[in-house]
């Protein structure tokens, strides 16, 4: 159902915002172009329609704004692959009654590449898509901004204007990362802000670095309780088996990696009638592999060690008392794969002890619940 919507939405907006009034005649190369400003002055025209080209040379994260509204009801979107010159040569064979020469694999590749970015408006209640002003990351490239009205345009004037200027905020999801190819990069242990619009959007890419082997954990909190999907691949775009959890509104997922690149997938398929848009973060980090560890126990405590193996030079270890990690009964930072720890801390009956290790670059391993058998 969301994809015959999405068909559907994608065939109307283009042909309500760019061919009324006779604008199948224009291109992209004649589309009025803006520069990122504070205050561009617009005009809506006699089909309460207005719509230019924002070029970026770069990716930027960008603010949008409506701004001089007054009266007038407004809708903005932000656009990306609507090839206006395809659907002029496809409604000019329509017109000459003519046999269409636009292929199947032409269509399809239209379909998939025409995205509704961002919609903002200056509406209230079930009118609204929930945003007078957004903050959105889009990568370098060519988009359509379009803004229509249906207010009384005779009454309140034609002149608006729009803000689009950068923000400062870098660790907003750039759009469209809607797959393996325009994958976002995000940094291991920063928090970024993401959304799906969920009448088009419903599937985000990531890629994440990791500098050595170790446990990848993904975090993500949805500002709205929706059923969401985690998934992740390797370098090759391998699907890899992980542990997916959800707490209240978070999720978190695990799996063992190696060094090498990483892709995250987000999904979700939700459709809020009251908000189009669906909210959440990501948050990506590695922990430490937990080191073997074996524990030689004899009658008192002389002769007492533990055999830690598997540790990369510089590792911290932290062996404790307690699961709580309260009291720390020792800590070492290996010089070498292998760590021999002379304790006095078993007990002859047996016991247990818990143990963390934190590489220099990584996050600190999983708690290790190490149990002991009795001295002989």
């Amino acid at each position: 159902m969301k994809k015959l919507i999405m068909l559907v939405l994608s065939f109307v907006l283009i042909v309500s915002f760019v061919l009324i009034g006779n604008k199948a005649q224009a291109s992209t190369e004649k589309l009025d172009k803006v520069k990122l400003s504070s205050s561009i002055a617009r005009t809506i025209d006699e089909d309460g329609i207005d719509y230019f080209q924002l070029e970026l040379k770069k990716s930027h994260s960008l603010k949008f704004a409506i701004k001089d509204a007054k009266n007038k009801k407004l809708q903005l979107m932000v656009v990306s692959g609507l090839n206006i010159d395809l659907f002029n040569r496809m409604l000019k064979e329509e017109q000459e009654g003519t046999d269409s020469t636009v292929t199947e694999k032409e269509l399809e590749a239209y379909l998939d590449d025409f995205k509704i970015e961002l919609a903002i408006d200056n509406l209230t209640g079930e009118e609204s898509v929930g945003k007078s002003k957004a903050e959105i990351g889009l990568r370098k490239g060519n988009y359509i901004v379009i803004v229509m009205s249906d207010s009384n345009l005779k009454k309140y004037g034609k002149n608006y204007s729009v803000s689009i200027t950068n923000s400062s905020n870098k660790k907003i999801e750039r759009e469209s990362n809607d797959s393996f190819k325009y994958a976002m990069p995000i940094k291991r242990g920063q928090t970024y802000q993401a959304s799906f619009f969920t009448i088009f959007d419903d599937v985000d890419f990531f890629k994440v670095t990791v500098p050595e082997k170790g446990q990848v954990v993904v975090k993500s909190t949805v500002k709205k309780d929706e059923k969401m999907k985690f998934s992740l691949y390797n370098t090759n775009k391998k699907k890899i088996k992980t542990i997916v959890k959800k707490s209240g509104k978070t999720y978190t997922m695990q799996a063992p990696v190696t060094k090498g690149t990483y892709y995250i997938r987000v999904s979700s398929d939700a459709f809020i009638l009251d908000d189009a848009y669906l909210h959440y973060n990501v948050k990506t980090y590695v922990k430490t592999k937990v080191p073997t560890t074996t524990v030689t126990n004899k009658k008192g405590n002389k002769h007492d060690s533990m055999t830690i193996t598997g540790l990369q030079k510089g590792a911290k270890v932290i062996v404790y008392k307690d699961a709580k990690k309260k009291t720390v009964l020792l800590s070492r930072t290996a010089s070498s794969s292998k760590m021999v720890i002379k304790t006095k801390h078993l007990k002859d009956r047996g016991g247990k002890l818990f143990l963390t290790s934190k590489n220099r670059h990584l996050y600190t391993s999983s708690l290790k619940t190490i149990s002991y058998k009795a001295a002989r």
